[in-house]
């Protein structure tokens, strides 16, 4: 889980971010936030799991009291 300043919603479209996000993928990881996660409609705070079975949910609470949208990790 973090702020890993890689906007995900860029995949397939920046070299960098394809190579960060199949390293992810290749490790086995999934992301659990797919939205984003900014108001300038970027995606860089990232919930990664690699327990795809989990029944978890995460989520993403909208707010004017910071720059980034806060998410929910469960």
């Amino acid at each position: 889980m973090g702020d890993m300043n890689i906007n995900m919603l860029k995949y397939r479209s920046h070299d960098l971010t394809d190579t960060r996000v199949d390293g992810i993928f290749s490790r086995g990881f999934i992301p659990r936030i797919l939205k984003p996660t900014h108001p300038s409609a970027t995606l860089f705070d990232h919930i990664l799991t690699n327990d795809i079975a989990a029944r978890s949910s995460s989520g993403i609470i909208i707010n004017d009291v910071a720059d980034h949208f806060a998410v929910l990790p469960n």
